[in-house]
């Protein structure tokens, strides 16, 4: 099995928790105001850097998620049966989900209460999700889709082949940022009320832009990790273990720098690099000790009970 792996995804899949990482620490600073409405934590400090990293960020990020798992699905599925893949699934996902729902959510309304000198509520609404839906709406079928193409390359074993020329990978990183712009110069505009030459035409372009902004990254980082970063070494085996402990409790690690940074007089820029690198090493180091000494605890009282 490890023989066959392909690492360059797993270690893909890692550096793409840290672009979430990245993306949610820039919700806090950013300066559109579309995150101050439910974000965990709202700083007044802004900045329009983190604006433009989000933007370029939030195209791929999540797509290539799904990509990744549609690529390694079949693979997870052919090397165990429905019982067994089941049954792993619902350990590794849904026993997680369930403790996050009951723990993590009520520290979120706390802490997006606390920050913004609200009073607390009434503890029986803290287990409810937030109200304001943020969704992709009709355009949730792509990461499907995504899905489907990861599954659909695995079936052609496209990653299996021998790269014979990087010409192509050459020529999107070096034209890759005309869709990048076009998409967010059309994206400003409509935020601020301008419409070029027409609605349709503006929202084509728009549309235009992003999709083909989004085949070029995603294309941009599985190459790139695939040419410069197919390997295992100690440090991506840990970072990729932690990958999916991150993902859940990195929000509310977030919220706490990003609390404990409110009032203080450091630059909003600043704020967003130590907000990111903290955020991220402190979600590693609290998922490392975890499953070094509570899950060896557990292991260890489960034999002794044999």
């Amino acid at each position: 099995m490890v023989k066959n792996r392909i690492f360059f995804l797993d270690n893909l899949r890692t550096f793409i928790i840290f672009l979430v990482v990245l993306y949610h620490s820039g919700a806090v600073y950013e300066s559109s105001g579309i995150f101050a409405s439910f974000w965990i934590v709202d700083d007044p400090a802004t900045n329009k850097l983190v604006d433009i990293v989000n933007l370029i960020v939030d195209i791929f990020m999540i797509m290539t998620l799904f990509f990744i798992a549609g690529y390694v699905a079949p693979l997870s599925m052919k090397n165990k049966n429905l019982c067994t893949f089941l049954k792993f699934k619902f350990k590794r996902l849904l026993i997680p989900w369930l403790i996050a729902v009951f723990t993590l959510i009520p520290i979120y309304k706390i802490i997006f209460l606390y920050s913004r000198n609200l009073p607390q509520e009434n503890w029986m609404t803290y287990f409810h999700f937030n109200n304001g839906v943020f969704s992709q709406s009709w355009l949730w079928f792509l990461p499907i889709l995504f899905f489907f193409l990861g599954a659909i390359a695995y079936n052609n074993k496209i990653f299996e082949a021998e790269i014979k020329s990087r010409k192509l990978y050459y020529i999107i990183n070096s034209i890759s940022w005309i869709p990048i712009n076009i998409y967010i110069f059309f994206l400003i505009f409509l935020f601020t009320g301008q419409i070029i030459v027409s609605v349709t035409f503006h929202k084509f372009i728009l549309y235009f832009g992003f999709h083909l902004s989004l085949l070029c990254l995603v294309y941009i980082a599985i190459e790139t990790f695939r040419l410069y970063f197919n390997s295992k070494g100690n440090i991506w085996r840990i970072l990729n273990q932690n990958s999916y402990g991150v993902y859940i409790i990195h929000v509310i690690i977030i919220g706490l720098i990003a609390l404990a940074m409110l009032n203080t007089g450091i630059p909003s820029l600043c704020k967003y690099v130590i907000l990111t690198t903290v955020s991220y090493s402190a979600s590693n180091l609290i998922v490392y000790f975890y499953k070094k000494n509570f899950l060896s605890f557990c292991i260890k009282k489960q034999f002794y009970y044999l």
